[in-house]
């Protein structure tokens, strides 16, 4: 099976942006345990570029459909995800008290998915 070009570049990206993520957040992490700086939230800021790639393509396949597909809004609820996760990290909220929102949103995620779907 051949795989199209903007796939290709699309996987680059996101390895790419993954790959850099870790780098930074273990430097981050390594200078906080070396130097004893204090970076207790600052590495959460490093997983914001992945959750700009997704945003952005996810509006690339919004813009090539014409309209919301399922794909698109799989890029747009990771970006979401990821940026309301470091929200929540970076405001020191409480985490027991935040994480029934992502069931709630994988639960409108099937919903949505299902009623797109057409019918057999």
């Amino acid at each position: 099976m051949k795989q199209s070009s903007e796939f290709v570049v699309s996987s680059a990206i996101w390895a790419a942006a993954f790959a850099g993520t870790l780098i930074v957040v273990g430097l981050l992490y390594l200078l906080e345990e070396m130097a004893g700086a204090t970076v207790r939230m600052a590495w959460s800021l490093a997983v914001l570029p992945p959750a700009g790639t997704a945003l952005a393509q996810g509006y690339r396949r919004y813009q090539a459909a014409g309209a919301l597909t399922s794909e698109a809004l799989t890029y747009f609820i990771a970006a979401g995800a990821i940026t309301v996760t470091v929200l929540v990290t970076i405001a020191r909220l409480n985490p027991g008290r935040v994480w029934p929102v992502y069931f709630i949103i994988g639960g409108a995620i099937v919903i949505y998915n299902a009623l797109r779907q057409p019918q057999k």
